[in-house]
């Protein structure tokens, strides 16, 4: 086989996905009226990481036919809350960590009053964001792990929901959620006392 490793065009992907979501991070994160809580959220929501989650969100889009641009306001919000949990995680009363994606822990380098501040200005901003709901002109929003059910505020939208997607135990549900919310909620609820855990995500279509 030539052109290298079998991984390159995945490599390729996940990269320009990466920079997709760096991008979207830098311009979702906004800026805040404190400047010393700013600058530890944004040590930590700026360090070098993988990205998983929002790139998942990204390529569900793409599976779907959905323009993955649109999912990203999302997708960062994702990755907001997760950054949050690393630094509350990281906390001396949790695991006492002394650093964290190669970098001094955020209540190392910052302080761990400020670092607590920097994390729930994490999940604040991730909580706008969402609420901001389907902002003009996007039709499709992806949602991972929503235990809450939250597609049930749009009972008209259409639902693509899956969960263990790319697995022998993929599950895959789909319709208005109007019709369909009942079963996913049930089939969602077995599954996790199945496998004793859950990995869902959703794509939500704007009704026409």
């Amino acid at each position: 086989m030539s052109g290298g490793s079998p991984f390159t065009a995945l490599e390729a992907t996940l990269d320009e996905r990466r920079r997709q979501v760096e991008e979207a991070l830098r311009r979702l994160a906004g800026s805040g009226r404190a400047p010393a809580v700013q600058a530890a959220l944004e040590d930590s929501l700026f360090a070098p990481a993988k990205r998983l989650r929002p790139i998942v969100s990204l390529m569900v889009a793409e599976v779907f036919r959905a323009d993955p641009r649109r999912v990203l306001p999302a997708g960062g919000a994702i990755e907001m809350v997760h950054t949050a949990s690393l630094i509350l995680d990281d906390l001396p009363s949790m695991d006492d960590a002394r650093s964290r994606r190669g970098r001094p822990a955020c209540h190392v380098a910052h302080g761990e009053a400020t670092a607590i501040l920097a994390a729930f200005a994490l999940l604040s901003r991730a909580y706008e964001i969402l609420a901001e709901g389907w902002p003009d002109g996007v039709d499709d929003v992806v949602v991972m792990l929503d235990a809450q059910q939250a597609y049930a505020a749009h009972p008209e939208a259409e639902i693509y929901w899956g969960a263990y997607l790319g697995t022998e135990d993929e599950i895959l549900r789909s319709g208005r959620v109007c019709e369909v919310a009942d079963d996913i909620v049930r089939t969602r609820a077995e599954a996790r006392e199945r496998h004793g855990w859950i990995m869902d995500t959703y794509l939500l279509r704007r009704a026409d």
